[in-house]
């Protein structure tokens, strides 16, 4: 990707204030999902028409499994997919109980995905607001995390 390129990948919390620039226009998230018994990486890459997933991994013992696309190839323990979705404006990464904190990795660093918030003032940890009294309560209360372009600073 061009260094000429007037924007920039940048992660925050859902509606967070700041923002934090990643070192890199390209961006791989790792992370185990529970439920399925599989680990996923993804990679996105970033370009003047939004986010694009450029390759997708699934570990897997079982090539059956419905989670695995019909299109992805076999290299090794992973089945490996090609995407050819259209670009997105943002990418959410909501907080789950069923995956295991996510790794992020950009430029030379790969670390767990809410470490790289603190760089934009907003904690690791981040909490939702406490719900009203009456309102029913969030099974997780981590905010999600949100990948998006934005400007150069």
């Amino acid at each position: 990707m061009s260094s000429s390129l007037a924007i920039a990948l940048c992660i925050s919390l859902l509606g967070g204030k700041g923002a934090a620039p990643l070192p890199t226009e390209t961006v791989t998230l790792h992370w185990d999902h529970k439920a399925e018994a599989v680990q996923r990486e993804e990679r996105w890459s970033l370009s003047p028409q939004g986010l694009s997933k450029t390759l997708s991994r699934v570990k897997a013992a079982d090539p059956a499994m419905t989670f695995i696309p019909p299109d992805a190839r076999r290299e090794g323990e992973w089945y490996v997919q090609t995407p050819q979705d259209p670009p997105i404006a943002q990418l959410v990464l909501p907080a789950s109980d069923h995956v295991a904190t996510a790794t992020l990795c950009s430029g030379k660093r790969c670390a767990p995905l809410r470490s790289w918030l603190t760089r934009a003032g907003q904690g690791k940890n981040a909490e939702a607001p406490k719900p009203a009294k009456g309102e029913p309560i969030r099974r997780s209360t981590l905010l999600p995390v949100v990948l998006y372009p934005c400007s150069r600073q």
